[in-house]
């Protein structure tokens, strides 16, 4: 929508086009920014999830260098990209866990079938007792 803006004359494209004038936005660099963030999220996959946890004040003067730097636009992208780091530096580890809860679950559900087995094993009582 933002690219076809830019292909509007002026008559049609009125204030939206004016304040994109005055913020020295052309539809070049427009095309450009937007075909940048859309490569960007192909390769990256796209991000639907939203994550709210409390930092501390180290942690947050990383991420923040991160956007200052340039490496991510926002918090929440430099904040995403290292916890992906974080899990891609300690594969081993997450392949273990998977593993030990994927065996939880497999134990979670025997233990729940052979309640139900027991349940619809046994009679009902009567209320009196």
């Amino acid at each position: 929508m933002l690219l076809a803006l830019f292909k509007l004359d002026d008559a049609s494209g009125g204030v939206v086009l004016e304040v994109m004038r005055q913020f020295q936005l052309s539809g070049e660099r427009v095309r450009e920014l937007v075909v940048q963030r859309v490569g960007a999220l192909a390769v990256e996959g796209t991000r639907n999830n939203v994550l709210m946890c409390r930092v501390s004040s180290l942690d947050l003067g990383a991420i923040d260098t991160l956007v200052e730097a340039g490496v991510s636009a926002t918090r929440s992208e430099a904040a995403a990209w290292l916890i992906r780091a974080g899990i891609e530096g300690n594969k081993s580890l997450f392949e273990r866990l998977q593993s030990t809860v994927l065996e939880i679950r497999r134990l979670r559900e025997q233990a729940q079938a052979i309640t139900r087995e027991v349940a619809t094993a046994q009679p009902d009582k009567p209320a009196s007792e």
